[in-house]
């Protein structure tokens, strides 16, 4: 996987596509999960918590894009979220 390739492809995405809609909602999940993806590949703990910073941020973006009515996304990236936290928190502090 060409993980740059990817983020670029899905934030592109994101700056078209209409705000506010479950297509933005999961562009923002997706470039987190390239985060995601990209810190297991960074070798340095700072390296990999930055990655995981960045990661949290695009979650939370997810979350403002969800439509209230998409609950189970929501739930996920909120998932998602509190994991990385503990992870940063357990390895990378």
């Amino acid at each position: 996987i060409d993980i740059e390739r990817a983020m670029s492809i899905f934030s592109n995405g994101f700056k078209k596509a209409e705000r506010e809609t479950t297509i933005s909602g999961h562009l923002a999940q997706n470039v987190g999960t390239c985060r995601l993806i990209q810190k297991d590949q960074e070798k340095s703990p700072e390296s990999k918590r930055k990655c995981a910073l960045s990661a949290i941020m695009s979650f939370k973006v997810a979350l403002k894009e969800y439509p209230k009515d998409q609950s189970e996304h929501i739930r996920s990236v909120q998932k998602k979220i509190d994991n990385t936290r503990k992870e940063i928190e357990n390895n990378f502090q």
